[in-house]
Order: structure tokens, then sequence, then C-alpha cells
């Protein structure tokens, strides 16, 4: 994944991607990554950390989606909105490689 503002400050540690940062509830902004040289059958980790940040629904709305993780096009992560809207949620999906590369998306809401 090479986002524009990749190496920006803010992320945990340094470094992040941000998903609809102008906040329109009607777009479905991704971020996507091809993951390659995989294993069928091995079983992989996928994890990084989310934060709402300042626009999202109202913290502890937990009947609404606010982050996913997909494979190839199946999602192995759905997180509701979290407690909190400036602190951060470690996420760590696993999948089993059913062929030699994946496509990863990171999207709000799944």
């Amino acid at each position: 994944m090479a986002p524009a503002d990749g190496d920006q400050p803010g992320g945990n540690p340094n470094g992040n991607f941000i998903l609809n940062a102008a906040g329109q509830v009607a777009s479905d902004p991704t971020a996507q990554q091809t993951i390659s040289g995989l294993v069928v059958g091995a079983t992989y980790l996928v994890q990084g950390d989310v934060a709402c940040g300042n626009i999202c629904t109202p913290a502890g709305t937990i009947a609404v989606l606010s982050f996913g993780v997909l494979l190839d096009g199946t999602p192995v992560l759905e997180l509701h909105t979290p407690s909190s809207q400036t602190s951060w949620t470690h996420f760590n999906p696993t999948f089993v490689a059913t062929e030699h590369d994946a496509r990863a998306w990171f999207r709000r809401g799944t």
C-alpha cells in the first residue's frame, strides 16, 4: 500500500492512511494491497491499529460498523465504532491462503 499521506505523523506509531477524511456518509473509501508469495494452506496474520478520529459515528454506537478488513472480497474483520474517538484499537485477524496471492482491502465499514 502506498498512500499519498502514508508518511504523515499521527499513526500508531507514525505513518497512517485516512479513510473518508471528509466524513461523507455515502462514500465507501478503501486502501488496498496485494499480498504475494503466500503458501497455499498456510495461516497468515494481518495486523494493525485503527482509530476512529473526530468524524465517525458517535463513540459507543455499537450498531454501526466503522472499519473492516477483507481478503479477496471476504470480510475477515468487522469492527464497530470504538468507545473512544481518540484511542487506537488493535486488530489481528488470521486467514488461510487459498492462492499464492491475496488482495487485502481496508475500508470504512464492511
